[in-house]
C-alpha cells in the first residue's frame, strides 16, 4: 500500500527514492531515506506513516515517543482487525467481547486497547473458521499475544 499525499490524502507513486504525488500543479515529494522503506511499502498507511516517523527521527527522545505511538497504532489495528473477523464470523460479539469493549471504548486508552485485544485474540483462537489473522503463520502470533 502506497504513502498517501500530506496535501490531498490521494495514494502517492513510489519513483526511485521519492513517493510523488501529481494530483498538483507543482509535484509533491516525500524522501525515502531509512532502512525500512520497502517495508513501510507494504504496510497499511496507517502503521506505515508512524513506522516512518519513527526511522527518520534523529531526536532520541521524540523518537522513542514515535516507537510509541507507532505501537499503539500497530495494536489499535490488529484490534480492530480481529474484532472485525469476530463480527464477520459470528455475527455478533459474545458476551465478554460485548463487556470488554462497554467498558473499555468509552476511554480508549493504550492499555484499554491491549485488554480488548486479549478478549477479541482470545476468541479468534477458539474460533473455527478462516481469519485475517488466524491462517497458519499468524495463530502462533495470536496465542502468544493472548498469553
Amino acid at each position: 500500500m502506497a504513502l498517501r499525499c500530506p496535501k490531498c490524502g490521494k495514494e502517492m507513486v513510489r519513483v526511485g527514492k521519492f513517493w510523488i504525488c501529481g494530483n498538483h500543479p507543482e509535484p509533491v515529494s516525500v524522501p525515502i531515506e531509512h532502512p525500512f522503506s520497502e517495508l513501510c511499502a507494504v504496510l497499511p498507511t496507517p502503521i506505515a506513516f508512524v513506522l516512518d516517523e519513527f526511522f527518520r527521527e534523529v531526536n532520541p527522545f521524540v523518537a522513542l515517543w514515535r516507537m510509541v505511538d507507532a505501537a499503539e497504532i500497530i495494536t489499535r489495528f490488529f484490534t480492530i482487525t480481529a474484532l472485525s473477523d469476530i463480527l464477520r464470523q459470528k455475527n455478533e460479539f459474545l458476551e465478554p467481547v460485548q463487556d470488554a469493549l462497554t467498558e473499555k471504548l468509552e476511554r480508549p486508552t493504550f492499555g484499554a486497547i491491549l485488554i480488548t485485544s486479549s478478549f477479541a485474540t482470545s476468541e479468534l483462537v477458539k474460533a473455527e473458521g478462516k481469519s485475517a489473522l488466524t491462517d497458519a503463520s499468524h495463530l502462533r502470533l495470536l496465542r502468544l499475544w493472548h498469553n
